[in-house]
């Protein structure tokens, strides 16, 4: 039990935050749910809490579901209940207001993207985003994508979990291993996810190359920043030599180390996954580049950029 009551706190405070505090809240209730069931109380963003958590991992689901609805009708806080066991999870996720044992939670009193833990959204879940936006797959099950994109089933089940619990998509069988999922609509997934969107460098290095050492690497560099954006919208190309390679290949870069002073100045990029995986022939894939764009010049001005980057989000959707 003990360990039970840890757990619901620890994946509390990934939503919450550390500095809740946390109370034992005593409440005149029927024997049943007092013996199956302990309360406490937090405060957040000037709401009040009760987090319901059972004392062991059997309790029904029939007893969740009468306990959760008798804490809202005798009480004016908002009550949601920690969720230990998937069987659980999955029957009641729809009708309750919970925070679950592996870090999903469900709260519509709070705004949504405040709780939405980014940890949840990984590379892999970007790779996922990625082929649902970028190909028109009528088979989206897990199995299939996880096929297509060269990541394991589970991996891809995570980032659904994740895309579902933001509304980019929804679920259209039962829970097995060949589920089908279908995606809301191409605009409400890039909506939806648009805060979550990982940087795809993490590394970058200028060096000087010729015409011989772009020879050797020429099948491995993919075109990237404002030349890539010049591929997908009327933007001009500019005059920047930028491009996208694998974290193998950065490395070979950096051992090699040529640095010919006699060749150009090309800023290398290190990408957190292959770009060659949705490359669009020698350019990165029109949504790595509206990532960059759109951090690039956030904080410009320049009514051609923005009418380059609105441009992009209508050829991603459409």
């Amino acid at each position: 039990m003990e360990t039970n009551i840890q757990n619901a706190i620890k994946v509390c405070e990934r939503v919450f935050g550390n500095d809740v505090i946390w109370h034992k809240y005593t409440f005149d209730m029927p024997l049943i749910y007092s013996s199956n069931f302990l309360l406490y109380k937090f405060i957040f963003q000037d709401k009040q809490y009760l987090l319901l958590v059972g004392k062991n991992n059997d309790v029904s689901t029939d007893l969740i579901k009468n306990f959760y609805e008798y804490i809202k009708n005798n009480n004016d806080k908002n009550v949601l209940i920690y969720l230990s066991n998937r069987r659980i999870f999955n029957e009641l996720h729809r009708d309750v207001q919970y925070v679950s044992f592996d870090g999903k939670y469900q709260l519509d009193v709070v705004k949504r993207s405040y709780l939405i833990n980014k940890i949840e959204y990984t590379k892999a879940t970007q790779l996922v985003v990625k082929y649902l936006l970028l190909f028109k797959d009528r088979n989206l099950s897990t199995r299939h994508v996880a096929e297509k994109i060269g990541l394991s089933n589970t991996t891809v089940k995570r980032a659904y979990d994740f895309l579902e619990e933001v509304g980019g998509i929804v679920r259209n069988g039962i829970q097995t291993s060949s589920v089908d999922y279908s995606v809301v609509s191409k605009s409400k997934l890039l909506k939806v996810i648009k805060d979550y969107l990982i940087f795809p460098y993490h590394r970058s290095i200028r060096l000087f190359l010729n015409q011989s050492s772009l020879e050797k690497y020429k099948d491995v560099f993919y075109i990237s920043g404002e030349n890539a954006l010049s591929k997908y919208t009327e933007l001009g190309e500019m005059d920047i030599n930028e491009y996208a390679v694998s974290s193998k290949v950065f490395d070979q870069l950096i051992a090699d180390s040529p640095n010919d002073q006699d060749g150009e100045l090309y800023n290398i990029e290190d990408f957190i996954y292959d770009p060659k995986l949705f490359a669009n022939k020698k350019y990165i894939d029109i949504i790595d580049t509206y990532i960059i764009i759109t951090n690039r010049y956030k904080n410009n001005g320049d009514p051609r950029i923005k009418q380059a980057i609105k441009e992009l989000e209508r050829k991603i959707v459409k």
